[in-house]
């Protein structure tokens, strides 16, 4: 998995382009990443303010494609009837 480059999504004229080019893992990771920076207390407020909005997008990226996995697996869940078999996880 290659690093993704927050300087250049902070930067990036079509924000939400560019992180759906991003896997799963690598909108984790970069998530991950912003939370940690913030979190160390050592940001200015206004790359923390740029920072909180990324991961805001990582966060519906990321709810996206759980969303889309979800419905995969209820397609792969149904019996030979068509019926959906509902699983507790």
């Amino acid at each position: 998995m290659s690093e993704v480059n927050i300087e250049a999504l902070l930067k990036s004229k079509d924000v939400t382009k560019a992180i759906s080019k991003l896997s799963f893992e690598e909108a984790l990771e970069t998530l991950e990443q912003l939370v940690g920076d913030v979190e160390s207390g050592t940001m200015p407020l206004s790359d923390s303010i740029d920072s909180y909005e990324l991961a805001s997008n990582l966060v519906t990226h990321l709810r996206g494609m759980l969303s889309q996995a979800e419905a995969k697996l209820k397609i792969l869940q149904e019996n030979s009837s068509g019926e959906l078999i509902e699983k507790d996880s």
